[in-house]
């Protein structure tokens, strides 16, 4: 039954983190990315923590503040301006596929570096996934510039290696330890807005643009931060990084729905294994026997 639970919840984190690339897309029209990112995290951690965040959680937040910093920098101060930078150049697919990358990545470093006990039944789920986000996005995916590529592949390499280490701090109540690594990584993204602003760099604020930004900040972080922690405090950092598989498939679904864009039958069957994958990783997670 709690197998079944955490595959929903899978679907639900990767429908939220998909939609956040329709208001990446929107915000992207008018704000810089350092802009973006900064008040994307203030705003979720700052949402967050109006919500959850009381006088009893100070001894925890003083007792891990340091882990809690270096979170706020590899998973949210480093990558996320990375990818919001690549964005304006690399297509969607490509960003799809090495972000893709991710739950393997994190497998590598969980059993090499952290004694993470996996099975190879996990590990053959995983592969699967990856072979359908393969083939959902098609063979012409990777073309263009390397250097935005090679952004994507950092910010996906520190992807995986938080995931590790925020499994090794499941421990720490649950709303500090989504609330304390956003608050950070708006810390350490604000250097880069700073530097655009100084730059003369355009920054148009729209209505479109503002809203887009709460909304990535709100739901695509904030309720999809608080949905993932709790969906690593159920399973192993192996299935709870799979949810980046069905990023790109939830933009297929918006893409119909609002745009009116074809879905191909090489969609339809990426989507199945991305699917089955997901599943198969998921119910032979060892911390669920």
């Amino acid at each position: 039954m709690q197998s079944i639970k955490n595959f929903f919840l899978i679907l639900l984190l990767g429908t939220i983190w998909g939609l956040a690339y329709v208001f990446l897309k929107t915000a992207a029209l008018d704000l810089q990315p350092g802009m973006q990112v900064t008040f994307r995290l203030l705003i979720s951690s700052g949402f967050l923590a109006l919500i959850f965040i009381r006088p009893k959680h100070i001894k925890d937040i003083k007792e891990n503040f340091k882990p809690l910093m270096v979170l706020g920098l590899i998973n949210f101060g480093i990558p996320f301006p990375l990818i919001a930078i690549a964005a304006h150049s690399a297509n969607a697919g490509t960003m799809a596929v090495l972000n893709g990358i991710s739950p393997l990545i994190t497998l590598i470093i969980a059993v090499n570096f952290f004694a993470l006990e996996s099975n190879k039944f996990q590990i053959f789920g995983l592969v699967i996934g990856f072979f359908g986000l393969l083939i959902f996005t098609g063979s012409n995916s990777f073309h263009g510039d390397l250097f935005p590529l090679f952004l994507c592949l950092l910010a996906t390499v520190l992807f995986g290696l938080s995931n590790n280490f925020f499994g090794q701090l499941r421990h720490i109540n649950p709303f500090v330890l989504a609330i304390l690594p956003l608050f950070f990584g708006a810390i350490f993204s604000a250097p880069l807005t700073i530097f655009e602003l100084t730059i003369g760099a355009p920054n148009n604020f729209t209505f479109n643009s503002v809203g887009s930004v709460m909304m990535l900040g709100i739901i695509c972080t904030g309720i999809g931060m608080i949905g993932w922690i709790y969906l690593l405090k159920k399973t192993s950092v192996i299935v709870a990084s799979t949810p980046t598989y069905l990023v790109p498939v939830t933009g297929m679904i918006f893409g119909y729905w609002i745009l009116s864009e074809p879905i191909t039958f090489t969609m339809m069957l990426g989507t199945l294994l991305i699917l089955l994958g997901v599943w198969i990783a998921n119910y032979f997670d060892p911390r669920l026997k």
